[in-house]
């Protein structure tokens, strides 16, 4: 059953990558590029370059899995962990990235679409889903607390990324329930 679940993890993942890929890509040529020749914040830099990593880490991520694509589970133990490291590493990095955000426009929308797309997306055992998705979360929440000057937007952001991040949870649980009972009919 784990190796049912991480096969639709994978082919999942591999179309959330693509479309990382692409949105950063227009997201670096469109918005960033004009934020850092403006020189919107002293740390704008660094956040192209973050999009840049991200751009990169999704494109090299989905060249893997589908070079990969045909390779039994079994005989790869890196690509049967890839999903949930996948998960964990891309909410960390848009974690971080949206704390600079703070600096400039102050949106969350990068942190919590990714938290929503890969929570709806990738099923996640119990227990695992708190630790996978409770530490970018929490670092985010840092990061919002240093960053955000503006008390009415960080009262705002600290209520929207919660319920979405308890939704997100919550779900993820049920999704996985769900998916675990359809599949024990199967096998």
């Amino acid at each position: 059953m784990d190796q049912a679940i991480t096969k639709r993890n994978i082919r999942r993942l591999r179309f959330i990558l693509l479309g990382i890929f692409f949105i950063e890509v227009l997201f670096l040529l469109q918005v960033e590029r004009v934020r850092l020749i403006e020189g919107a914040h002293e740390l704008v830099v660094i956040s192209y370059a973050l999009h840049f990593i991200l751009a990169l880490l999704s494109i090299g991520l989905f060249t893997f899995l589908f070079l990969k694509r045909h390779q039994p589970l079994e005989e790869n133990q890196t690509i049967q962990r890839l999903p949930l490291w996948t998960v964990f590493t891309f909410l960390i990095l848009v974690g971080v990235i949206s704390m600079f955000d703070q600096l400039s426009h102050g949106h969350i929308t990068l942190f919590t679409v990714h938290l929503l797309a890969f929570g709806l997306l990738i099923f996640v055992k119990p227990y695992w889903n708190f630790l996978v998705y409770s530490t970018p979360y929490l670092l985010f929440m840092i990061g919002v607390f240093l960053f955000q000057e503006n008390t009415d937007i960080l009262v705002t952001h600290v209520i929207n990324a919660t319920i979405i991040y308890i939704g997100v949870l919550f779900t993820s649980t049920v999704f996985y329930q769900t998916l675990t009972r359809e599949l024990s009919y199967t096998y």
